[in-house]
């Protein structure tokens, strides 16, 4: 997903970077009127935007090697596989559309 998350920021002319001090549920996280909340509205715009193209795709992100759950990915891809509707021939119209 990262690899995905970076081309979506990069398509609103911005870049991913780790948190240089990471507050979630630290002493330092605590609010501040003085926030500047516009990154985070364009956080979950490119989130949006993300999930629908996935979800208008074939494709499925994938685990980096390392991941803790990349294995169980991969033991699980043959269910999926089973489980997925086939595809319309190409120019088919879709029922509903």
């Amino acid at each position: 997903m990262e690899d995905a998350l970076a081309q979506a920021a990069a398509k609103q002319g911005r870049t991913l970077t780790p948190d240089a001090k990471p507050c979630y549920h630290q002493p330092c996280d605590a609010w501040s009127e003085r926030w500047d909340l516009r990154g985070a509205a364009q956080d979950v715009q490119m989130l949006h935007e993300l999930g629908r193209e996935l979800a208008s795709s074939d494709r499925w992100p994938q685990w980096k090697p390392g991941s803790e759950f990349k294995d169980v990915r991969e033991r699980s891809a043959a269910a999926r596989q089973k489980a997925a509707p086939p595809k319309a021939p190409e120019g088919a119209s879709t029922p509903g559309k």
